[in-house]
């Protein structure tokens, strides 16, 4: 016995991804001097959108898991150099980004002459 399926309106589609091209990027670029603000913020594609974030340094998780997409380091210094990444989590997957290398440079000295 066969069945038929009969729809009346409009069918909806719609497909789930994990998130993907998960990016971390820096604000501001260029070199990075001691006592700046330095936001790093996560962008990834992903269906349903992105929910959860986590930030890493060196390996080590150093945010709590959430919805912040942006780590900020409000007053920089030496010991902030190092790798970062982040990781991008909805319900279907999670995708890590790109690692982040950034030296600290010292802030120059005024010369007094």
């Amino acid at each position: 016995m066969s069945k038929i399926y009969i729809f009346n309106g409009p069918l909806d589609f719609s497909f789930s991804d994990s998130p993907k091209d998960t990016l971390v990027s820096i604000s501001p670029s260029g070199d990075i001097v001691e006592g700046s603000l330095v936001t790093l913020t996560c962008n990834s594609k992903a269906n349903p959108p992105v929910d959860t974030y986590a930030w890493f340094k060196n390996g080590a998780e150093i945010s709590q898991r959430g919805s912040r997409q942006n780590y900020n380091i409000s007053i920089i210094r030496s010991e902030d150099s190092g790798e970062y990444h982040c990781e991008a989590s909805n319900k279907v997957g999670t995708q890590k980004s790109n690692t982040v290398i950034f030296n600290i440079h010292a802030k120059p000295k005024p010369i007094y002459q």
